[in-house]
C-alpha cells in the first residue's frame, strides 16, 4: 500500500512537470492577433521598357497593393490596436549558397514593418533587418543556425551571399534554431515581404498580425476590418485560444481552491464553538466587563478569517467564470430562452465548421499543448481527488480506531507512522525516547524513518494512573478532546496523605486542556513551569501548588512515572 501511494505521488509530480511546462509553452505564444489569407495572384511580369522603370507591372505587384490598401483599412482600427504588421510565409523552398555547392529545404518567414515591434525575434549573430529595408524590400535575409551551417559550415555566415529562387540575398543575421510544435521545416529564414514583389515566388499565405490594446473590443475591430479589406480568410484570436487551452485547469484551480477554503471554514466554525463554550464558563467567575477586551480581540479575528474565506471565495468564483467576459459570443441574448440559446450555439459553430481554414504555427502550438495540458489536468484531478479520499478514509479509520480502543478501556495510542502530520492533526504526539520506553522488536531502519507517536484515548484513566501530588490541596481541570466526545469532560484532582481522587464535576475550571497539550505535559519532557511560559494551548484561571505538583511528574508508555 506504501509503495502504491508512493508511486501515485511520483506520478502526481510527472504530470504536474508536465503541465507546468505546457503552460509556459501555452503562455509563451502571446496574446496577438492574427488574419491569415490567400495570397494574390502572381502577374504577368511586364518586360517592356527599362529596368529602371518604376510603373512596370512586376509578378507580385499584388503585395504592394495589399500593403498600401491594408493601411488604409488600418487606420479605423487605430484605437483599438496598438500595433500592426502584414507579413507571410512561404511553407518550404530550397536554399541555397552562392555556389550552389549546398543546399537545403527551409520554411522562409515574411516580415513587413513593424514586424519586430509585434513579434520580436532574438539573434545570435549580426542584426536584425532595418525599417528602410522592410519597407523598401531589399534583398536580406536572417537565417537560423542550423541552415547557416548546411550552407557555410560556420555558425555566422554574415555578409555572405544565398540563392532564393535564383535572387542572391545578403546574410546579415543568424537566429538561435528551434524547432517546436508547428514548425513543417527543421531548417528556417526570414526575408523582407517586399522583396518578393519582382519575383515570381507565390507566399503559401499572408497573415496580418496584431496587437490588441486590452478592453477596446479589438477583436471585433479587427475581425471586421479584415473581413472588409480581404474576404476569405480565418481570423486567429492567440489570447482567446491560450484561456481556451487553460479552461480545464482552472476548473482544477477552482475545485482544490474550494475545498481548502472550505476546511479553513470548517476548522474556524470549531474554533468559534470552543470559544464559545469557555467565555460562557468564563463568566460563571468573572465579569463581563473584564472579558470585553478579549471577547473583542477573538471576535475581530474571527471576523478577519471569515472575511479572507469570503474573498478567496470570491476571487474562485470570478476566476472560474473569467472566461464568460473573453467567450461573450458563448452567452445567448436571453438566457433562458431556447432559440437564442441555439442561436448562439450555431453562430460559434459556424467558423470551426468551415471545410477550409488557415492555420499558423502559433495556433497548431496552442491546440497541441490544450491536448497536453487537458490530458494533464485530468489526470492530476483523478490523482489528487483519489489522495485526498484515502487521506479522509485514514483520518476516518483513527477516528473508528479511538472510538474501539476507548471501548476496550485503552488509555493511552502507540503508534509508529511515516505520517507524523496525518495524527498530529487527530491529537497524536510525538513521543520522547520511544526506543527506550518500549521494546518494539523492529528493525532499526524502520525505526529511523519512523515517527513514534502517542495520544491519550481515556484521559479519566491517565489522571487516575499519574502519581500523587507531593502537595496537598485540589484542582479542577477541563478536558477538551474534538474526537472522542466522551472525554468532555471537567474533573476534580484532589491530592492528600490519603492518595488521590479524580471525579467528574460540573462546575467551572481551574486549568483547561486540549487532549493533546495533556499529552505533552503528561508524557512529555517540560516541567510545567517551562511549558506555561513556551506555550499557550491552554487555559489558566487560577494556578495552585498541587496543580504544579501533579504535572511535575512524567510518565512512560508502559505508564510508569
Amino acid at each position: 500500500m506504501k509503495k502504491k501511494f508512493r508511486g501515485l505521488v511520483v506520478l502526481l509530480l510527472i504530470f504536474l512537470g508536465v503541465m507546468t511546462y505546457s503552460l509556459i509553452q501555452v503562455k509563451s505564444v502571446g496574446s496577438t492577433l492574427q488574419y491569415v489569407v490567400s495570397p494574390p495572384e502572381l502577374q504577368q511580369a511586364d518586360t517592356s521598357g527599362s529596368e529602371s522603370d518604376t510603373n512596370k507591372v512586376q509578378p507580385n505587384q499584388g503585395l504592394k497593393d495589399w500593403q498600401e490598401s491594408l493601411e488604409t483599412a488600418a487606420e479605423e482600427m487605430s484605437e483599438a490596436i496598438a500595433k500592426w504588421t502584414m507579413g507571410g510565409v512561404i511553407q518550404s523552398t530550397t536554399v541555397s549558397n552562392a555556389t550552389e555547392e549546398a543546399s537545403g529545404d527551409a520554411r522562409i518567414d515574411l516580415l513587413g514593418e513593424n514586424a519586430f515591434a509585434v513579434h520580436p525575434r532574438y539573434i545570435l549573430y549580426g542584426r536584425t533587418f532595418y525599417d528602410e529595408e522592410l519597407k523598401n524590400g531589399d534583398k536580406v535575409i536572417m537565417v537560423d543556425e542550423q541552415l547557416a551551417l548546411k550552407l557555410y559550415s560556420v555558425a555566422d555566415p554574415i555578409d555572405r551571399t544565398v540563392l532564393l529562387n535564383g535572387e542572391e540575398y545578403r546574410i546579415v543575421g543568424v537566429v538561435r534554431h528551434e524547432k517546436r510544435v508547428g514548425d513543417y521545416m527543421d531548417m528556417g529564414a526570414y526575408i523582407p515581404l517586399m522583396s518578393l514583389v519582382s519575383q515570381s515566388i507565390q507566399p503559401t499565405a499572408i497573415v496580418v498580425e496584431a496587437t490588441p490594446i486590452s478592453g477596446s473590443g479589438a477583436n471585433v475591430t479587427f475581425t471586421n476590418t479584415m473581413k472588409q479589406w480581404k474576404e476569405g480568410g480565418t481570423v486567429i484570436d492567440l489570447g482567446k485560444e491560450t484561456m481556451a487551452a487553460t479552461l480545464w485547469l482552472r476548473v482544477l484551480i477552482f475545485l482544490v481552491g474550494f475545498v481548502i477554503v472550505m476546511r479553513v471554514i470548517k476548522r474556524l466554525n470549531r474554533e468559534v464553538t470552543a470559544y464559545h463554550r469557555q467565555y460562557q464558563a468564563q463568566l460563571q467567575r468573572v465579569y463581563a466587563i473584564r472579558l470585553m477586551p478579549q471577547l473583542v480581540l477573538r471576535i475581530a479575528l474571527f471576523a478577519v478569517g471569515y472575511v479572507i474565506c469570503a474573498g478567496g471565495l470570491a476571487l474562485l468564483v470570478n476566476y472560474l467564470i473569467r472566461p464568460v467576459y473573453t467567450f461573450t459570443e458563448w452567452v445567448p441574448t436571453v438566457l433562458v430562452e431556447w432559440s437564442d440559446i441555439t442561436t448562439a450555439f450555431w453562430n460559434v459553430w459556424q467558423t470551426p465548421a468551415t471545410v477550409l481554414e488557415f492555420r499558423t504555427p502559433e495556433l497548431l502550438r496552442l491546440r497541441f499543448f490544450t491536448v497536453v495540458l487537458q490530458g494533464c489536468t485530468a489526470c492530476v484531478g483523478l490523482i489528487t481527488a483519489y489522495l485526498y479520499g484515502q487521506n479522509r478514509s485514514q483520518e476516518q479509520k483513527i477516528r473508528e480506531t479511538l472510538s474501539t480502543l476507548y471501548q476496550e478501556r485503552v488509555a493511552v495510542s502507540y503508534v509508529r507512522t511515516e505520517k507524523p502530520m496525518l495524527f498530529a492533526s487527530m491529537g497524536y504526539i510525538p513521543c520522547v525516547n520511544a526506543e527506550e520506553q518500549i521494546d518494539c522488536g523492529e528493525k532499526k531502519k524502520k525505526l529511523r524513518t519512523t515517527t513514534a507517536m502517542i495520544r491519550i484515548v481515556d484521559a479519566e484513566e491517565v489522571l487516575r494512573l499519574m502519581p500523587n501530588s507531593a502537595r496537598e490541596g485540589y484542582f479542577v481541570l477541563q478536558v477538551t478532546d474534538p474526537i472522542l466526545k466522551q472525554n468532555n469532560a471537567t474533573y476534580r484532582i484532589e491530592c492528600g496523605e490519603a492518595g488521590k481522587k479524580v471525579q467528574e464535576i460540573d462546575r467551572d475550571y481551574d486549568l483547561s486542556l486540549p487532549i493533546d497539550t495533556l499529552a505533552r505535559l503528561v508524557y512529555g519532557s517540560d516541567n510545567f513551569q517551562d511549558y506555561l511560559e513556551s506555550h499557550a494551548d491552554y487555559d489558566l484561571k487560577m494556578r495552585s501548588h498541587t496543580m504544579e505538583g501533579f504535572f511535575a511528574h512524567h510518565m512512560t508508555i508502559t505508564g510508569k512515572a
